[in-house]
This record gives structure tokens, sequence and C-alpha cells, in this order.
């Protein structure tokens, strides 16, 4: 009789995930980014079961944003290894999933506010929301 095992690591609310690591490359990844020495947070499994390469490893390091050049070195080492970028615990995936709902009503979650030009009139609910000409920015927009 064998128990599925799971082991449970804590979310990070920034930084950087390196994942599908070839798990005999682990630690050498560690070692080439330097992270021997990195003073933040960071989770590494190796031998974790994995689907596509058998066993793989994982590094987690919170508050840390790797350099092109980082991410050079990591690449010769581990080629196919992908990296998440975390912000407010979320990841790419998210903003992927909200930018493709943005296009489908006809607009781009890229561009920048323009409270002159094309969001002259979201500008406007926000003002007098913010000078309390109403209590319900919701209720004032669709009832009158």
């Amino acid at each position: 009789m064998s128990e599925k095992k799971e082991l449970e690591v804590s979310a990070i609310e920034n930084g950087t995930v390196i994942d599908h690591l070839p798990a005999e490359v682990t630690f050498k990844v560690v070692e080439v980014l330097g992270l021997y020495t990195y003073s933040g947070a960071i989770t590494i499994g190796s031998n974790l079961s994995s689907k596509t390469l058998g066993h793989k490893g994982i590094i987690k390091v919170s508050d840390k944003f790797f350099t092109d050049e980082e991410i050079g070195r990591l690449a010769v080492i581990a080629p196919n290894a992908t990296l998440n970028i975390i912000k407010d615990y979320k990841n790419g995936i998210a903003a992927r999933f909200w930018q493709g709902i943005a296009k489908i009503f006809g607009t781009d979650l890229k561009k920048p506010y323009d409270k002159f030009g094309e969001d002259k009139a979201v500008e406007e609910l926000v003002q007098m929301y913010h000078d309390g000409v109403f209590d319900y920015l919701y209720y004032s927009m669709f009832f009158k």
C-alpha cells in the first residue's frame, strides 16, 4: 500500500522560480548563479517526480530577479529550464490571462493610461469619486 506524499512549499511573494531543471544539475545551478551567498530566502527541491524529465529540480528565490547575464549562464547548464517571474504572488500566466480578456474587449493592458485622451471618461469618473460627488462608483456608472 503506497500513500501519495506531497511536499508543501510556501509560495513566494516576489522573486523567481527556476523549474524543470534536470535533477543532476540543480545544485550546479545554485553554484553558477551564486545563490550560496544570497541572503534572501531560497527553496531548493531536487529529485522531484516529473512526467517529462523523470526527476527534476526546482529553485525558488525570494526577492531576486535574474539579469540577462545570469539567465545566459543558466541556459548553458539547463537550456530547457523555465523561469517564472513572481510579483505579488502572481506569475506571467495570470498576466497573460487578463491580457487575453482585455483583448476580447478591444483594449491592451500594456498601453499607458492616457487621462487626457482615450481614458478621459474613466479619469472623469475617478475624479468624481475622489471628490466625493458620489459614494459608489459602480452604482453611479450604471444607475442614474
